[in-house]
């Protein structure tokens, strides 16, 4: 991959014949994020089956989608199916870092990925209880981005054998400080409405909350919902 050590993989699928419709796009990455070995009990980089679990760094984000998507064409190939338009793969190696694939996928080797559509399999997903019951299959029209701001303090400073009271680096702390008890003003568009209903059909606990004004409830309550619950935070 330009600019890093990774690497990315564009493969096609022709369609049987003539193709009737515009390729279909199988997105998936390939990288993992870090781990200590101390912090695991199984080698995070060895994939371990236990207990009907799978254990390795990356089983969920995004080997569970990568592995099952080129599992399924294998198979639908060993099958015979022969599709009436072209199937084409990219799997990324730095999705958990740079992106620079999926970049690459949306601009220079656009040639090689243009698409009708695209199916991300690392977003969205299905779930089931322990039982094997289905509890849903979610599918995720985008996503939260990360927004990077900067802090700067300054004061006339001094010499350090004749410490400042108003200490700049104190300053920065205080702000800091500022900054975890703030709480951005949660807000829903059309897909996190619909799925907040939905789940609180299943729920009926803490999502039923979600609906107790036309939508969403007053600022304080979905300040303090969101709050408490990562799961919530991110979808508002």
């Amino acid at each position: 991959m330009p600019g890093n050590d990774t690497a990315a993989i564009i493969a096609r699928w022709p369609a049987e014949g003539t193709p009737k419709h515009k390729p279909m796009l199988i997105l998936a990455h390939m990288d993992v994020v870090d781990a200590l070995p101390s912090d695991w009990t199984t080698d995070p980089f060895e994939l371990v089956e236990k207990d009907g679990y799978f254990y390795g760094r990356g089983s969920g984000d995004d080997k569970g989608g990568l592995v099952p998507s080129l599992v399924a064409l294998l198979k639908l190939k060993e099958a015979g199916f022969k599709p009436n338009r072209d199937i084409v793969i990219l799997f990324t190696g730095d999705e958990e870092t740079q992106g620079k694939g999926a970049e690459l996928g949306a601009t220079e080797w656009r040639k090689w990925t243009e698409a009708e559509f695209a199916l991300n399999a690392d977003g969205g997903g299905g779930a089931f209880t322990r039982d094997g019951k289905p509890l849903g299959f979610g599918l995720q029209t985008s996503e939260k981005t990360f927004q990077t701001y900067y802090f700067r303090t300054r004061n006339p400073g001094g010499h350090s054998s004749r410490p400042r009271p108003d200490n700049a680096i104190y300053d920065l702390a205080d702000a800091l400080k500022k900054l975890q008890g703030y709480r951005f003003e949660p807000a829903l568009n059309e897909t996190t409405k619909v799925y907040f209903t939905e789940r609180a059909k299943q729920e009926g606990t803490a999502s039923s909350a979600m609906q107790c004004a036309p939508g969403w409830p007053t600022p304080p309550t979905a300040r303090a919902l969101t709050a408490s619950n990562p799961i919530r935070s991110r979808l508002a």
